[in-house]
């Protein structure tokens, strides 16, 4: 016997309902051996989430002694001294740390390992270590509310009896049918992974005692549910694979056996046979309208032709009812019995149930002596009973918190680094739908409860809101007109490969041809640039030149005064190559540079607001290991055409630090670009993207694109690729035409889900995870909403 999990796509994402019943008959029909299904519908299993968010809360709580003890007095210093004089507080600081327990001690010495002098002689401390003390212990602090807040979320999920449903098929094939052949065949039929268990799941929680005559099962022990068994006596009309479903949405515990065992064909052919003779015998003998016999004779014909291509089986459905008491579980026998009394007949049979409570178990029907009354079913008719697990509700509680199951309120997690892989990320949705809102909140989350780190890069204005919500926890960098950011730095490097300069050089041309662009105005507002298209001969030129400026120059040998890595080129250094070439065509290039950067084909005195922010050295030095790290790109000028180039050099800088030896690549890091079409006008902005897509699983590194259309990733070879190869997308509002656009792009998308994403307007989306694709509700905490109001 094997028994096998089986976690099949929701029934909505079958577009054509039929095929999908047929599809999953195709297991049944090649069966000769008997098969059992077990559907589980059971709470949500959100302790082991809390059991998670514990032990992150216990790491925060090391610091917490520390936290109480030092950082008002840290405070005071970082106000100078509010009344206090800068000696005071330090000597307030040294008494401090001098009575710390041996526990918070340890802490502190781990923290500040690097700053021996905290420890051992707190009174020779500088301002500087103390301050570095108070940045270090803040920016381990202050998840702990927004912990806290995650622990009330997941009581009230608790509270709400939201459920989640599972499935295990077992089987007995003969003893030289090896699992994988059976796995395979069971992964065909329900296009899903499929996972050989164990056991299957724990029914029974205690011992039991059978009251055959209320056809009940009682605790032995109390605190313990009562049971009762209702069997299967006739399955009536058309059924189809969502014929079973109204049980598992049912708001209690109900466990569902799917018995199958299949006749031969000889046996089956004979059967149809007799009961079409029997059939028609009935109705030449009798003068009354018989219909029983007239269904009789058109199912019997219906099988004499289906058994060609397909089996024929007996079929025993059973339901097991929980309750906690006799009472309640009579009520719920009630309620199942007419949930269903159109198509499937059942009742609780007295004298039954301990025998039928075998049916739960791994033990095979014949070896159950149990009162059956299976019905005749062809194969399709099997695949609509086994469409049941096709109502999806999610086990998983591995990863963050994303939102709730808009159809069957079940709560969505989902880890897009599990087992190694980096779950790039697609979020389209147009303004005001609710997309940044989802963004905001998840950055704050996976920060707070996974220990993810998280870099954004937005234009939006909500750098602000982000600091605001995050506390200590955050770093917001704006980049604006007084930041200087260097055209040429450096991007690809020898790890990309041996012709990595070549890489680089076709970055900068990129970056070049939008900086010689055509401003693109609307009104009185500077809106982007239509690049500058180089021609053949022209890009010859500027590889040219790129070689030169990039080629090693003579640098001091190690241990020599000026040693280390000479610093990047910068756009006057192109210049000068072009000029050097002499080529009419690099001298037209040179003085369009000239133009643009100077005001002037002869001078380099002043430079013009373009010049200032490309040409030279970039000002800063940005530290990414911050918890959440903002590159704020809003520009509140009226001309927004340089906001391509700087999300084209941060995004640049983070693939240098993606791959840097040094980083630590076991902590999950999620790169986060709002309105990522801004930054795809650069081409080579876009390819970069691309290449992160397929390189950044190694790096422990995930990309997060969004943007309000889907032509971004749909229009360009670049956009394909980044769609392809993220996995995940969370799919907001949309009018219906962008709609259709990126339903006919992913076939995972059905009419259902469409629909969705046009009717729903805020914080609602269609969430795709792999293979499952759900629509779902974002759900916040009030402090969440309070904290990020606005977005």
């Amino acid at each position: 016997m094997y028994i096998f999990g089986i976690q099949a796509p929701p029934i909505e994402q079958q577009g054509d309902l039929e095929a999908y019943e047929r599809q999953i008959a195709t297991f049944a029909i090649g069966r000769s051996y008997p098969f059992r299904l077990l559907a589980f519908s059971r709470p949500f299993p959100i302790d082991q989430a809390k059991v998670a968010l514990h032990l992150r809360k216990q790491t925060v709580h090391r610091y917490r002694g520390l936290h109480e003890r030092l950082m008002p007095l840290l405070y005071q210093l970082l106000h100078d001294g509010e009344g206090h004089t800068t000696e005071g507080v330090h000597a307030e600081l040294a008494d401090a740390v001098d009575a710390l327990s041996a526990h918070d001690r340890q802490v502190l010495h781990e923290m500040m390992a690097d700053r021996p002098a905290i420890m051992h002689a707190p009174t020779l401390a500088s301002e500087s270590d103390w301050l570095l003390v108070g940045e270090r212990l803040a920016s381990r602090t202050w998840t702990l509310p927004i912990v806290r807040d995650m622990e009330t979320m997941y009581d009230d999920v608790g509270h709400r009896a939201l459920r989640s449903a599972q499935y295990a098929l077992m089987v007995w094939p003969p003893a030289e049918v090896q699992s994988f052949e059976v796995q395979t065949s069971i992964q065909m039929a329900f296009r899903c992974e499929v996972q050989l268990l164990p056991s299957i799941p724990a029914i029974i929680t205690g011992p039991m005692r059978a009251r055959e005559q209320q056809s009940l099962l009682a605790p032995v022990q109390p605190g313990h549910p009562f049971l009762s068994i209702m069997r299967s006596h006739a399955i009536l009309g058309d059924i189809d694979a969502s014929v079973l479903h109204p049980l598992m949405a049912l708001p209690f515990n109900v466990t569902i056996a799917i018995d199958v065992e299949t006749v031969s064909s000889e046996k089956a052919r004979r059967q149809a046979e007799f009961a079409f003779q029997a059939a028609r015998a009935a109705l030449r003998n009798t003068q009354v309208k018989d219909t029983r016999s007239e269904d009789k004779l058109v199912d019997a014909e219906r099988v004499m032709r289906e058994i060609r291509t397909q089996s024929l089986h007996q079929v025993q459905i059973a339901i097991l009812v929980e309750g906690s008491s006799a009472d309640e579980v009579r009520s719920r026998r009630a309620a199942v019995r007419d949930l269903l009394s159109s198509t499937l007949r059942c009742e609780a049979f007295a004298g039954s149930q301990e025998e039928l409570l075998k049916l739960f178990t791994t033990i095979p029907a014949k070896r159950i002596d149990a009162a059956w009354r299976r019905s005749s079913m062809l194969s399709h008719g099997v695949g609509c009973l086994f469409g049941i697990t096709s109502f999806y509700r999610s086990r998983h509680t591995d990863g963050p918190f994303w939102g709730i199951d808009a159809y069957r309120h079940a709560p969505l997690f989902y880890n897009i680094f599990a087992e190694g892989k980096a779950g790039h990320t697609v979020v389209l949705g147009q303004t005001g739908c609710g997309k940044t809102f989802f963004l905001n909140v998840m950055t704050m989350r996976v920060a707070a409860t996974m220990g993810w780190r998280v870099i954004w890069i937005d234009s939006e204005n909500n750098g602000v809101r982000l600091e605001r919500a995050c506390g200590d926890g955050c770093r917001r960098y704006p980049i604006g007109p007084d930041t200087r950011l260097n055209v040429l730095d450096p991007v690809y490097g020898e790890d990309d490969g041996p012709q990595w300069i070549y890489g680089q050089i076709a970055y900068v041309i990129s970056s070049l041809e939008m900086l010689l662009g055509t401003p693109i105005s609307s009104g009185t507002d500077v809106i982007g640039m239509e690049p500058r298209s180089f021609t053949p001969e022209e890009r010859g030129c500027l590889e040219r030149a790129l070689l030169a400026v990039y080629a090693p120059s003579s640098a001091p040998d190690e241990g020599e005064e000026g040693a280390g890595d000479p610093p990047p080129p910068i756009l006057t250094d192109l210049i000068l190559a072009l000029e050097e070439l002499e080529e009419p065509l690099a001298l037209g290039i040179a003085q369009s540079l000239r133009m643009v950067l100077f005001g002037s084909a002869t001078r380099m005195d002043t430079q013009t607001l373009r010049g200032a922010c490309f040409n030279g050295a970039t000002s800063e030095a940005w530290n990414l290991d911050q918890d959440v790290t903002v590159f704020d790109l809003t520009d509140q000028s009226n001309d927004k055409s340089l906001i391509p180039f700087r999300y084209a050099h941060i995004i640049g800088m983070i693939y240098r630090y993606m791959r840097d030896a040094r980083r630590d690549r076991k902590r999950p890091t999620l790169l986060i670009i709002d309105e990522f079409g801004l930054a795809s006008r650069i081409t080579a902005v876009g390819q970069l993207a691309a290449t992160i897509t397929r390189v950044a699983r190694k790096y422990g590194l995930a990309l997060v694109l969004a943007d309000q259309t889907p032509q971004t990733f749909l229009k360009t070879d670049f956009g394909r690729v980044i769609l392809e190869n993220s996995p995940i997308k969370f799919l907001f509002h949309m009018e219906k035409n962008p709609t259709q656009e990126i339903g006919e792009a992913l076939p995972i998308l059905t009419p259902t889900h469409l629909d969705f994403i046009t009717q729903h307007e805020r914080a609602a989306c269609v969430a795709v995870f792999n293979a499952y694709a759900s629509p779902m509700h974002v759900y916040a905490t009030v402090n969440e909403e309070r904290l990020l109001e606005g977005s």
